[in-house]
């Protein structure tokens, strides 16, 4: 189990898809999510979040607007409000509790269950399970455009809420909760 502690910033920001590096850490990692045409979401990890796992939401609130403010100093942050949200990483489990260095694909019996690790790896998981399913259904040639067919009988499961569709309270910048959480602020 490796767990982090990520924290959210909501408000005017643009979509940005990156890390900020330190020497040979991820100070920060950055994901967007648009949540309408004035809003996005920017998720924070790397290193703030794998260190955060035992700070308070407060704490660590201050401490990602330092980051914040260290690394992308054109970002408005007293205009943005924060939440935190603890999970546990996405992956298989290793022998020595280390993060696996590459995708990791675990088959058994008629399920394949994947680790991505990182989001980047994404489409290289994507790549080994169509060739692993090619394989074993002894589909001819490499057509690229082959996709297996979705039986008909397969539900479409729900997509699980989003972190920040959650009800958590939210923070300023100084650490101080706001009034409105965002699952009600509309």
């Amino acid at each position: 189990r490796r767990p982090l502690h990520m924290v959210m910033a909501r408000g005017t920001l643009p979509s940005f898809q990156g890390h900020c590096i330190d020497g040979a850490q991820t100070r920060l990692t950055i994901t967007s999510e648009c949540l309408d045409r004035n809003r996005t979401i920017w998720q924070l990890g790397g290193q703030i979040a794998e260190q955060g796992v035992n700070s308070s939401p407060e704490d660590l609130v201050r401490h990602a607007v330092a980051e914040l403010k260290a690394t992308l100093p054109s970002i408005d942050v007293d205009s943005l409000e924060f939440a935190t949200y603890r999970i546990d990483r996405a992956e298989r489990k290793s022998r020595l509790g280390m993060r696996p260095d590459s995708p990791q694909i675990q088959r058994v019996q008629n399920v394949i269950t994947c680790w991505p690790t990182k989001l980047a790896f994404a489409p290289r998981v994507a790549e080994k399970i169509a060739h692993l399913l090619k394989s074993e259904l002894q589909i001819p040639g490499t057509n690229p455009d082959w996709a297996p067919a979705r039986p008909a009988d397969w539900t479409i499961p729900a997509v699980a809420q989003a972190p920040w569709e959650q009800d958590l309270t939210w923070y300023n910048g100084a650490g101080m909760p706001q009034e409105t959480p965002l699952a009600k602020a509309g």
